[in-house]
């Protein structure tokens, strides 16, 4: 999805440019509008002043008046009803793929659920404590159970280190079987 968003809002702010910078043809003489040349002129007008566009927009973010504007940005599209859905799930996935590579949380494990001797992919979210914790025999864990084909809603369970394997696969690979439905297995294998 946020690759279709970015395709989309590139190739529209093109056509946009592009037709703006198709305005000033009129500088140039009726009988050499037609050329060839021209419209490919037009065109990598329109691609350079889209390139300098995106590195400013970059540039511009990365700065402390960007972050304010990103916020606002951000508080406004979660303020839209019905938009507001759309817009905070792919905001949580980019979010969740995103995230540091070295952080301790969301590691893919195997977990024991619904039931023993069957086996789910979840994401290990951190150790559980205090009201948390069941009982006090062995450490307990926080497991988001993300469901097939949407990974933004799912289970958050508590579940004893015993019923608990870990996976030493990306988080990557683990949201790629969970988003085809196990179609694309570990290093991209198709099963």
């Amino acid at each position: 999805m946020p690759l279709f968003i970015t395709v989309f809002l590139v190739s529209a702010l093109f056509g946009f440019i592009e037709r703006k910078v198709g305005y000033f043809l009129f500088l140039i003489p009726e009988e050499y509008r037609t050329v060839k040349l021209i419209a490919v002129f037009t065109e990598l007008s329109a691609a350079l002043l889209l390139f300098i566009l995106i590195v400013f927009f970059g540039l511009t973010i990365k700065t402390l008046w960007g972050k304010i504007i990103v916020k606002k940005i951000d508080q406004f599209l979660s303020s839209i009803p019905g938009i507001s859905i759309v817009y905070n799930a792919s905001r949580q996935v980019i979010d969740i793929l995103t995230m540091d590579r070295d952080a301790s949380l969301m590691k893919p494990i195997l977990v024991e659920y619904p039931s023993q001797g069957i086996w789910t992919i979840g994401f290990n979210t951190g150790e559980a404590c205090g009201e948390l914790k069941p009982n006090d025999e062995g450490r307990y864990y926080t497991v988001f159970i993300p469901t097939t084909p949407n990974p933004t809603s799912g289970f958050l369970m508590i579940f004893h280190e015993s019923r608990i394997r870990s996976l030493k696969m990306p988080m990557e690979t683990a949201l790629k079987m969970i988003l085809t439905g196990g179609m694309v297995k570990n290093d991209g294998e198709k099963g």
